[in-house]
């Protein structure tokens, strides 16, 4: 173990839920401990993994302003806290993100009742898909709302990069090394490799099946219901097996309202 170096750029890790935040952050805890040689960083103490090397710069991991609990007109309009720090914003097709969300709003609330969140709004118009994708606290309108607010504040911060959940599916190993590039970290190509290898789905899911991550996130709220895993499927595209042709359809208007940044996830004409 080395002394930590504050000269390294602080680095946020932001996210609307559901857009691969806990796969990437595995991702860069097996990394930095076999690139570095530093034995089991703590899941949830990523606060304090910059004082075990230097080339691990301090990192924030969060959902900020919580979207998923707030209406859009309820979310904070200023990201001037982030003034200072590089943000890595993760983003992943919308369709998806509702279809994922609605199974960790209807099968993994008592996690956030346990982190003192009041779930009691989040809990309404929860039926069906159909019915959640169109509510109004921390729903499709909401994740347009926040990415909107990113558009306009991307500017605020020190450094900002965007990644996508399907560019981590396409190539994951280039992408990781794209992202500790960005954060100054050395990168070392079979590292990026074992990392990359260690952290694949079935081997995540199979790990918290076993109750195998400390770490009071990465565990079945139900370990007989598969819906109720961290890690539930981890695909591109799944919301084809979920939604009804109408309910795509919807929810295309809507994705077609996306800022310049995001215009990826608008439909092509």
């Amino acid at each position: 173990m080395t002394a930590a170096n504050h000269q390294l750029p602080a680095v946020s890790l932001l996210s609307f839920p559901k857009c691969g935040r806990t796969w990437l952050k595995a991702m860069l805890k097996a990394y930095f401990e076999r690139a570095f040689g530093v034995a089991d960083l703590p899941f949830d103490g990523h606060e304090q993994w910059h004082k075990k090397h230097d080339h691990i710069p301090r990192i924030g991991v969060e959902h900020d302003d919580d979207p998923h609990f707030k209406t859009p007109d309820e979310l904070h309009r200023s990201r001037a806290r982030f003034e200072k720090r590089r943000v890595i914003f993760l983003v992943r097709d919308p369709r998806d993100v509702m279809v994922s969300l609605f199974y960790e709003m209807t099968k993994r609330t008592k996690f956030y009742e346990d982190w003192g969140f009041d779930t009691e709004r989040v809990r309404k118009d929860t039926d069906n898909v159909s019915t959640f994708i169109r509510g109004s606290v921390g729903r499709l309108a909401s994740l347009i709302a926040y990415w909107s607010i990113w558009n306009d504040q991307q500017g605020v911060v020190r450094d900002f990069t965007m990644s996508r959940y399907e560019d981590l599916h396409e190539n994951a190993e280039a992408e990781l090394s794209r992202l500790l590039t960005f954060m100054e970290v050395p990168v070392d190509s079979e590292g990026v490799k074992a990392a990359v290898e260690e952290c694949r789905f079935e081997s995540m899911r199979k790990r918290e099946a076993r109750g195998g991550f400390d770490s009071k996130t990465l565990q079945p709220a139900n370990p007989d219901d598969s819906d109720s895993f961290k890690v539930r499927r981890g695909v591109v595209g799944g919301y084809t097996e979920e939604m009804s042709a109408e309910d795509v359809a919807w929810i295309d208007e809507q994705i077609d309202t996306l800022p310049t940044l995001f215009a990826c996830y608008r439909r092509q004409r």
